[in-house]
């Protein structure tokens, strides 16, 4: 699931962002992962496929495997709390890690001496948490349908006493 977000970010995913639609397809599976599978899956892909991103073109190497490791903890540790997964709480959740992926993105490229626009990075804050909303209600049941069903090909041993 995730290796087909990182292609539809790719490739889809850049051409919305001339028509000012801003949206992180593979954050919002990386926060699914975390909260449906666990904290382990959801650090492992966070950081593999943001490592794939920063190796087929980030600024600096490294910066989105931290980051989206860091969201999967974030996910991970709001679902420590002990809330359920409710639709509207997860949705609250990915609000709360765009907001924190944007500032934290923006600090590490301040820390290395990239230029940030205070106006753009505003902007951003406004609209991308609205976008990423959006796309968590197409995905998050993607990932609820999968939990709820596992099909096993073969026979069934049952033993019967």
């Amino acid at each position: 699931m995730i290796a087909t977000a990182l292609i539809v970010q790719l490739s889809f995913g850049e051409y919305l962002k001339f028509y000012s639609i801003n949206f992180d397809l593979i954050m919002i599976c990386v926060i699914a992962v975390s909260i449906v599978d666990g904290y382990g899956y959801g650090l492992a892909y966070g950081f593999l496929f943001g490592l794939i991103l920063d190796l087929m073109g980030g600024h600096i190497a490294g910066i989105n495997a931290f980051i989206y490791a860091f969201n999967a903890f974030i996910a991970a540790r709001f679902m420590e709390t002990g809330i359920k997964k409710k639709y509207p709480l997860l949705l609250l959740i990915v609000f709360v890690v765009t907001e924190i992926n944007l500032i934290v993105e923006a600090l590490l490229l301040y820390l290395f001496n990239f230029d940030i626009n205070i106006v753009e990075l505003g902007r951003e804050m406004l609209l991308k948490p609205l976008y990423s909303i959006i796309i968590t209600m197409m995905v998050f049941p993607l990932f609820d349908l999968g939990q709820k069903e596992r099909w096993e090909f073969g026979f069934q041993n049952k033993e019967e006493n």
